[in-house]
């Protein structure tokens, strides 16, 4: 990793951002790096675990619970940027919760 004052100069141009190091090299990335997904779900805050996590984030930017409760019902309201509140995330969370299953051998 590349210690900040080696940065000589910083720019956009068009979707990306150039980083002009001092010793010569050049970084080139885009404004907007889709290929991280979160730990956590930005809805509903609970660990993104599931294998089909990452492929529902990348379409509904949440997780895979989140989205087929109120993403893909409603996509184009979900598109126009339609969250849920507060009290619909907690109490989707109480059911999930109450889903789990305990075992006792």
């Amino acid at each position: 990793m590349s210690d900040t004052n080696d940065i000589n100069n910083t720019e956009v141009i068009g979707d990306s951002v150039y980083t002009y190091f001092r010793s010569g090299f050049t970084s080139i990335r885009p404004i907007e790096d889709n290929d991280k997904i979160p730990l956590f779900c930005p809805i509903c805050a609970e660990c993104m675990t599931s294998g089909y996590d990452d492929s529902y984030y990348r379409n509904y930017t949440c997780c895979y619970e989140c989205a087929t409760i109120w993403a893909e019902p409603d996509r184009e309201r979900w598109k126009l940027g339609y969250r849920p509140d507060h009290s619909e995330i907690e109490n989707e969370l109480k059911i999930r919760r109450a889903r789990c299953c305990s075992f006792s051998f």
